[in-house]
């Protein structure tokens, strides 16, 4: 089962299930996917697997999702990466 979302909200939303994992891009509308993801284990618990992508290779980018325990990809992506995750 896979679910889409352009944001944290609609993961949110009353009667939603924990996911088993959040791929979040790091540009989103209205935010970034630090901060859904940040919104998402306060909802479901800080032990939600997530694993942020992103097409912006700075070390900014990748500090921050450090801090967050949150482990960064670059985009393109490829499937064996996910698999190793």
């Amino acid at each position: 089962h896979v679910e889409t979302a352009s944001g944290s909200g609609e993961l949110m939303r009353p009667g939603a299930v924990r996911p088993d994992v959040v791929l979040a891009d790091y540009h989103l509308d209205g935010g970034t996917g630090l901060d859904a993801i940040a919104r998402l284990r306060a909802a479901y618990g800080q032990d939600l697997p997530c694993v942020l992508v992103t097409a912006d290779r700075s070390s900014e980018v990748r500090a921050a999702a450090s801090q967050l325990d949150i482990p960064a990809v670059n985009k393109p992506v490829k499937p064996a990466v996910l698999r190793s995750m």
